[in-house]
């Protein structure tokens, strides 16, 4: 796919393909409707998680679930 790209134009453009660092994220389960984004970023970003820098929190609190992803794929855990 990457050849094939470098041959074409996307209007009169060139395109190019890179392969991002892929975020690595987890789902929490067995949340209370009280937890916030805050607390969640705040407990994986602890040395105590052994997380990392947390980039993003998904949070639905109605479904008791979050997505943590990580901005770095090489964290601690």
């Amino acid at each position: 796919m990457k050849e094939k790209c470098k041959k074409r134009t996307l209007d009169k453009s060139t395109v190019s393909i890179e392969t991002p660092l892929a975020p690595t994220s987890i789902l929490v389960s067995g949340l209370s409707p009280s937890v916030s984004h805050d607390l969640l970023t705040l407990y994986f970003e602890s040395p105590r998680s052994h997380g990392g820098a947390v980039e993003k929190v998904y949070f639905t609190s109605k479904s008791g679930q979050a997505v943590v992803v990580f901005n770095n794929t090489q964290g601690k855990a």
